[in-house]
């Protein structure tokens, strides 16, 4: 079911930008479908994750302060936002670098390369250590991104609100990465716990030592019971003999 609600949400977005760019292309449908598709994948990333159950805390070598609580949160989220926040710095400052024009041009590719797969693994590891929050919290990661973004273009080339709007909604690929990589972090968790209940299982029934009954019984399988009853001695014959003819003649009140 988590993984339907996952497709749906990415669907949706996909709708969202088909309708957009073949209908109406301006810069208040640009924010209005933005603001739209952002907040259909937090919304279905919380109802995917309320359908967690997960028997395995792979957390449990990390500090409190990350795995609990609000502050857990923000501490994740600020984790999760480092990365890719220091590699869209280099993105957008990589231009303004001396030296020859492809290389430059080359760098600013790799750096935005980098931040793509960075992005895509803030959602794997969020979803695979936190099931119930990462999914949400990998939206609110490409949320944050989104809006460092507009703010570097805002500062660096004085934009206006209208390219800034236009430019809004085709920045909704960086949560719709972080929702990819949520969806994978999903699946690589609930492989992980199918192969460490199935080792789990095969372990405790090769442990589980043979009753030494048995054993002696001369058959596996045998209950203590049964091999008690095995090692018994036999019951003795009973033999009836035949009547004299005496016997036959004398009433069964007759004495001798």
């Amino acid at each position: 079911m988590r993984h339907l609600i996952i497709l749906v949400a990415l669907l949706a977005v996909a709708g969202l930008d088909f309708i957009f760019v073949t209908y109406s292309p301006t810069a208040q449908s640009a924010l209005t479908f933005a603001v739209l598709a952002f907040l259909i994948m937090l919304l279905l990333g919380v109802a995917a994750g309320s359908r967690a159950r997960s028997a395995v805390d792979f957390t449990v070598f990390m500090s409190p302060r990350i795995s609990h609580g609000l502050s857990g949160f923000a501490v994740r989220l600020g984790l999760g936002t480092l990365i890719p926040l220091v590699l869209l710095l280099a993105a957008s400052f990589a231009p303004d670098l001396s030296g020859p024009v492809e290389t430059v041009e080359l760098a600013r590719t790799l750096t935005i390369f980098w931040m793509v797969t960075a992005l895509a693994l803030v959602g794997v590891a969020l979803t695979f250590f936190w099931p119930r929050t990462g999914i949400y919290e990998a939206v609110l990661v490409g949320g944050i991104i989104i809006l460092a973004r507009s703010l570097i273009s805002w500062i660096k080339a004085d934009a206006d609100r209208e390219l800034l709007q236009l430019a809004l909604f085709g920045q909704m690929l960086w949560p719709s990465l972080c929702l990819l990589g949520a969806w994978v972090g999903l699946a690589l968790r609930e492989i992980t716990e199918c192969h460490l209940y199935l080792a789990d299982g095969k372990e405790s029934h090769d442990a589980t030592p043979e009753p030494p009954e048995a054993m002696q019984a001369g058959y596996p399988g045998a209950t203590p019971l049964q091999a008690d009853t095995a090692d018994a001695p036999a019951p003795p014959e009973i033999v009836f003999l035949p009547a004299r003819p005496e016997d036959r003649n004398r009433s069964p009140g007759a004495t001798k």
